[in-house]
């Protein structure tokens, strides 16, 4: 549809979805920039009607490949919600999943910006967190959890254990 929604449903921390995935995660950009994620469709809430209904074009753009800027084709249409969550374990608070939209809408551009564009400049984890310390909505950057320290990403863990997994759909 035309409105994004998100939708926070919590896990406990030792749920077997956080260790049964890749520690790389299946999100092939934000992998190279260090930020592995895991994005999982799972069956909607409420029926589905039309073909616009499943579109979902964040979790297009977490799945695109380095090489072309363009996802796979089972993630291109018909997506449909998607949880998206860090292996592991780690926190992915909210400001984080718009600052990660907001560095792949940026990168999207480039590639459509010509042949000339050598995607590695931006996917790495250097530029990926310049981009978020620079060029982020998101100034306050005491609310990211993946911003580095030091050498590690931080990790968020609520008190009562539990880890925040966003339900995101169009």
């Amino acid at each position: 549809g035309e409105d994004s929604m998100h939708k926070v449903i919590l896990f406990p921390k030792n749920h077997s979805m956080f260790t049964e995935c890749s520690p790389n995660g299946n999100s092939p950009a934000l992998a190279l920039c260090g930020l592995p994620l895991v994005v999982q469709k799972v069956e909607p809430v409420n029926s589905l009607f039309d073909r616009s209904d499943y579109d979902n074009h964040m979790a297009t753009w977490l799945m695109i490949e380095p090489s072309s800027g363009f996802a796979p084709p089972e993630w291109q249409s018909y997506v449909g919600p998607v949880l998206v969550y860090r292996p592991g374990g780690l926190d992915f608070s909210s400001d984080d999943n718009n600052v990660t939209n907001e560095f792949l809408g940026a990168l999207l551009d480039m590639y459509g910006d010509g042949p000339g564009f050598d995607p590695m400049t931006w996917l790495n984890q250097s530029f990926f967190q310049e981009f978020v310390r620079r060029d982020s909505f998101s100034k306050d950057l005491k609310h990211l959890s993946i911003v580095r320290a030091g050498e590690h990403y931080c990790s968020g863990i609520r008190d009562d254990g539990n880890m925040v997994v966003w339900d995101v759909y169009d």
